[in-house]
């Protein structure tokens, strides 16, 4: 194996084609070694961990995706620690990776799980598609306006952010902090190859945990369903956080499944430290552990004491604990949950198992996702082998409680996805018991559903491959794919370096190389709630809070998509804060330069007068 990499390594950069340039060869490598020996790092870091903690957890062959996740953890836990003493730089960054690696020390006897034919070619085709997103340009927007701006954003400040005029820094960080280290070290493709690190783990916990508590046969099952599923593969190679706590939760099911307290109070604290939308996971898999219901209270209390000092760092600064997701002031919502799914009469709720696999739209809110049928076709046998199998029966109680409290909240499957290596492993669980034809029937299913799940991907990859191996320059990809991208250049041309921009309804935090507040935050809340509160003074206080130029994104609000509200909600909610910010922009601003529709204004200096 070596010798076959070192020849396609020779290929590539002796090859006179230039199939790919040696500048964006130089950048991958060393986001790749940067990766590398972070992703080690913490490895030793939780392996040394669970050694003292929960030894049992590192028993099996799997025992390295269990010290990757604890080490995940206590990575996010040291950029903590670095940003609340502005320590975010190369020296502390390097100081941390040193601490990490120290725990190989303590020699932890880490494996990684060995994988059949068929789950070693899923994860191929996964990790395929991940290298190519993430050598290209970032264009997705949540990479744009929260994964990759956050980590940017705290690199150029030297320290966390948060608060009215930055809301996305008030989420918890504890993914965004490592993101934040390897940006430093090696370019914003290492952010997006620790992603794709942490999704193939999750893929091969899958099989092994599978292995372990089932079958030999559904785990793989259940990581084909995952690597099958358009939702899963379209983040694989991006900056996110819906399958890093999946990974995380995966974990803890085989720590509730053992009932393993320690192990279970830190891997849910790391998947609720990672995305909110995994408690109802945490719910059922502390209902479903095989521990008392004393030890179950005990770790309800050792999992908020995880996630709490996010929380506490809110309330250090005057906000709502839960913060950007409660506490705004006036009568903004955060998110109109009436705005997601096919509906939310008792009938829709009831049909959205089956719409949410057999009626999902990749690029619409019914849903905004897509899963294989796979998972639909297998779960008729789980249910009736749960009637003689324990553990199918705790697989499936996970599955209904992380349902029930998704289907409260917003029908995205991107909030599904924390749970869904748990539900196709409570899906698979029965694929034991049929026989060779009825497994191959169940492969027909999961091929049936890849021209509606990865056919999308296909001229997704087809125009990022020649970015991603520099046969495009990142400028021209940019111009010709991202709307705001021309602006944006502009503004890193041309504007002071120590300008202030203030972004209103544009989510490109991450392509300007300046100082920036607001942004936007699902229906641009932090622009609306701000001109709502402040009114006529929105852009007065803006230049008071050190604010220097405006960059206006292209917006226009259609009441058809809100059609659950009034029209005079509507209007009051959305129409009116955007009339009142184009007559104040009329009033008090100077436009310096237009580009698809995306305006840079200039505020000018408000002139001292004396009073008579």
């Amino acid at each position: 194996m070596v010798i076959a990499v070192g020849v396609a390594g020779a290929f590539l950069v002796l090859d006179a084609a230039g199939s790919i340039r040696l500048d964006v060869a130089r950048a991958g490598g060393i986001a790749l070694v940067s990766t590398a020996t972070m992703v080690l790092a913490a490895a030793g870091a939780g392996g040394a961990l669970l050694s003292r903690l929960a030894p049992a957890l590192l028993d099996g062959e799997d025992s390295g995706l269990f010290a990757l996740g604890v080490g995940l953890l206590l990575w996010g836990l040291g950029g903590l620690g670095l940003a609340l003493f502005g320590g975010l730089g190369s020296t502390g960054v390097v100081g941390l990776a040193a601490l990490l690696a120290a725990g190989w020390l303590a020699r932890p006897a880490l494996q990684v799980p060995r994988l059949p034919p068929l789950a070693q070619a899923a994860i191929g085709v996964v990790i395929f598609v991940g290298l190519i997103d993430a050598l290209a340009p970032p264009i997705e927007t949540d990479e744009l306006y929260y994964h990759l701006a956050l980590p940017a954003k705290m690199l150029r400040e030297g320290g966390l952010v948060g608060g009215v005029l930055e809301p996305d820094g008030s989420r918890p960080m504890i993914l965004h902090l490592p993101m934040t280290c390897l940006l430093l070290l090696g370019s914003d493709i290492a952010p997006r190859l620790l992603h794709l690190v942490l999704t193939v783990a999750m893929l091969m916990g899958c099989v092994s945990i599978g292995r372990r508590h089932l079958s030999e046969h559904a785990g793989v099952f259940a990581a084909l369903a995952l690597a099958g599923s358009w939702s899963i593969v379209h983040e694989a190679g991006l900056a996110s956080n819906n399958l890093p706590a999946a990974f995380a939760v995966l974990l803890a099911l085989d720590a509730s499944l053992r009932g393993q307290r320690i192990g279970l109070v830190l891997l849910l604290g790391l998947a609720m430290s990672i995305k909110y939308t995994a408690a109802g996971a945490a719910a059922g898999l502390i209902l479903a552990a095989r521990i008392s219901w004393t030890s179950r209270l005990m770790v309800g209390v050792g999992v908020v004491s995880v996630v709490a000092p996010w929380w506490l760092v809110n309330l250090g600064q005057g906000l709502h604990p839960l913060f950007p997701f409660a506490g705004w002031s006036g009568d903004v919502s955060f998110e109109y949950l009436e705005k997601y799914g096919f509906g939310r009469q008792p009938i829709d709720l009831l049909l959205l198992p089956w719409r949410a696999v057999m009626s999902a739209e990749i690029r619409s809110f019914r849903l905004l996702g897509r899963i294989s049928p796979l998972l639909l076709a297998m779960l008729p046998v789980s249910l009736w082998h749960a009637r003689r199998d324990a553990t199918t029966r705790r697989l499936l109680l996970v599955s209904v409680v992380a349902g029930v409290v998704w289907v409260i909240g917003p029908h995205w499957l991107r909030y599904l996805l924390p749970a869904l290596p748990v539900i196709a492993l409570a899906s698979a669980a029965g694929v034991e018991r049929l026989s060779v034809w009825g497994q191959r029937a169940l492969l027909g299913c999961l091929i049936v559903g890849l021209p509606a799940n990865l056919g999308p991907l296909l001229p997704r990859l087809a125009d990022r491959l020649p970015v991603a191996t520099g046969q495009e320059s990142e400028a021209d990809y940019l111009s010709r794919v991202e709307d705001t991208w021309p602006a944006m250049s502009w503004a890193n041309e041309q504007l002071p370096e120590d300008a202030t921009v203030a972004l209103l309804y544009t989510w490109s935090g991450y392509l300007l190389e300046r100082d920036y507040v607001l942004g936007s935050v699902e229906d641009h809340i932090p622009v609306r709630h701000w001109l709502l509160t402040h009114q006529e003074a929105s852009l007065s206080d803006l230049r008071d809070a050190g604010v220097t130029h405006v960059i206006v994104g292209r917006i226009g609000f259609l009441h058809k998509t809100y059609s659950f509200l009034p029209e005079g909600e509507f209007q009051s909610e959305f129409l009116d804060p955007l009339a009142l910010l184009e007559e104040l922009l009329l009033r008090e601003a100077v436009l310096i330069q237009e580009a698809n529709g995306v305006r840079i204004y200039r505020l000018p200096v408000r002139k001292n007068t004396l009073e008579p």
